[in-house]
């Protein structure tokens, strides 16, 4: 019986179809979930997701991390007056650190006439601080925001300064990334790490640029010093990059992959990310999706393979064992972490993530788009018949 034209494509291009039909369903799913305001929890808990957040999880629950060689974080919660913070900070500079970047705006003159003027004279005496200033009133991406708060004393002081804003589309959720430059009133500043990471190394090692970077997360132990104990550890402080902030601030905590950190441990991870230049390389677009198509068509040619191998077997007692479903649940739980380990290494060892969860959901849907191809084929069948 000659085929009809359908027929012969469907049965050529069996493995490739069924595929592409699991993506068919997966966005007709994803369409209702990101269109349907009930489905809003289950929206915002898809875009919240990240293999790189579990990535880390693993690292953080199954490894010992490292110890920063590089930043050491001076927790500043307990300092009220700019006296003790001007002492602090003067006992950070006697232990040599190659610069210190101060998580804090000193907004205005206080009544304490000693204390701004220490913290005056430290800003003017010494020259490898970053300070911090914050941009409010976003107007649009051109000109950004239009106000600026930056600390009293540089009215009359000329110090390096950089932006210690977070991305607007973040607060309320994970953050993961983080800028390079904000502009206000349409010129671009420094973000804060890029400014401290340079004064480090003593070169532009980061360009002040509107780019948003992912942030290495991979768990680091950054040595935390008591404002009060500094002189007690010069070792953690000379030659480092120091950061002075509050690690128990609430209104400065955010969460990240790792939980619930300080802000000036997410500054930390930052200028780690720009000093080893690890920054995560997510794979995206065109070759994201290629990879995915090709392991969403390799485990229906398996599990094709398998149910044709079961098939093919002479005795009937082995084709009933190996074609349990349980089997064959036992197979794909093992691809599956097999795909999730070779995912993991690449992670780990050349900070290079792919994000199998839409991987894994295709090949979730691979049995209702077997059953599609098939009634496509009884269709195919029909006209077949129909022509003779």
């Amino acid at each position: 019986m000659k085929q009809h034209w359908f027929h012969r494509f469907l049965t050529r291009f069996c493995v490739p179809i069924v595929a592409a039909l699991a993506f068919v369903v997966l966005g007709i799913m994803a369409f209702f979930t990101f269109n349907l305001s009930f489905l809003n929890p289950i929206k915002k808990a898809v875009k919240e997701f990240s293999m790189t957040d579990l990535y880390y999880q693993i690292l953080q629950e199954t490894g010992s991390p490292a110890t920063s060689p590089l930043i050491t974080i001076v927790d500043m919660t307990e300092l009220i007056s700019r006296q003790d913070l001007a002492q602090a900070l003067e006992d950070i500079e006697s232990c040599g650190p190659k610069v210190i970047g101060v998580d804090m705006v000193f907004e205005g003159r206080k009544e304490d006439f000693v204390g701004d003027s220490m913290i005056t004279a430290v800003a003017a005496h010494h020259d490898n601080i970053i300070w911090s200033m914050k941009l409010y009133d976003y107007v649009d991406d051109e000109q950004e925001h239009m106000v600026d708060v930056r600390s009293f004393f540089t009215e009359d002081t000329e110090v390096k300064e950089g932006v210690t804003n977070m991305q607007r589309e973040l607060y309320g959720g994970l953050k993961r990334m983080m800028s390079l430059g904000w502009r206000l009133r349409g010129e671009l500043k420094p973000s804060f790490i890029v400014a401290t990471a340079n004064e480090y190394a003593g070169k532009q090692i980061a360009e002040t640029s509107s780019k948003q970077v992912e942030i290495n997360f991979t768990p680091t132990n950054f040595p935390i010093i008591p404002a009060d104990s500094v002189l007690q550890h010069p070792e953690l402080i000379a030659d480092h990059i120091v950061l002075f902030g509050a690690m128990n601030e609430e209104i400065d905590m955010h969460y990240t992959p790792l939980g619930k950190i300080a802000g000036i441990q997410l500054l930390a991870y930052s200028i780690q990310t720009l000093m080893k230049q690890n920054d995560i390389m997510e794979i995206r677009g065109f070759w994201f999706w290629v990879i995915t198509f090709v392991l969403v068509a390799i485990t229906y040619w398996f599990r094709k393979r398998r149910k044709e191998w079961v098939d093919a077997r002479p005795r009937a007692a082995l084709r009933l064992l190996l074609g349990f479903p349980i089997v064959g649940s036992i197979i794909a739980f093992l691809w599956m972490a097999l795909l999730m380990w070779v995912a993991f290494v690449l992670f780990c060892g050349y900070d290079i993530s792919f994000n199998l969860g839409l991987t894994f959901s295709a090949i979730a849907f691979l049995g209702t788009a077997e059953s599609s191809y098939k009634s496509l084929l009884n269709y195919a069948n029909d006209l077949s018949n129909e022509i003779h």
